[in-house]
């Protein structure tokens, strides 16, 4: 539904609005990935969504999650790619595609 990112320190925080289009018999693992400009991982965080899983998630609900990466002492130049989705953590599989959220140009 939507998302606000920023820098404090040396964290990225990346607040996430979802919405449940149905019920999910299955529970997933949500991640916030940054990335350089050659596409290659720098930091990121996977994790239950919300505290809760998303099998429990009811159909038009909304669920509000902050994500804090920490990123990297030494970080190469910008521009980074930030991303976000949800996979099976048994078999790494993505819950349908996964979703570009903004490219930063520089850390502050």
């Amino acid at each position: 539904m939507g998302y606000a990112a920023h820098w404090e320190e040396n964290h990225l925080l990346v607040t996430l609005v979802w919405q449940a289009e149905a019920e999910m018999a299955h529970s997933f693992t949500a991640f916030v990935h940054v990335l350089d400009g050659q596409s290659q991982m720098l930091a990121q965080a996977d994790r239950q969504p919300a505290g809760y899983p998303t099998s429990d998630w009811l159909p038009g609900e909304l669920v509000v999650d902050t994500f804090t990466v920490t990123l990297p002492e030494e970080m190469p130049p910008g521009p980074y790619t930030v991303q976000t989705g949800f996979y099976d953590l048994a078999t790494l599989v993505n819950l349908g595609d996964t979703a570009v959220l903004t490219t930063l140009d520089e850390r502050p």
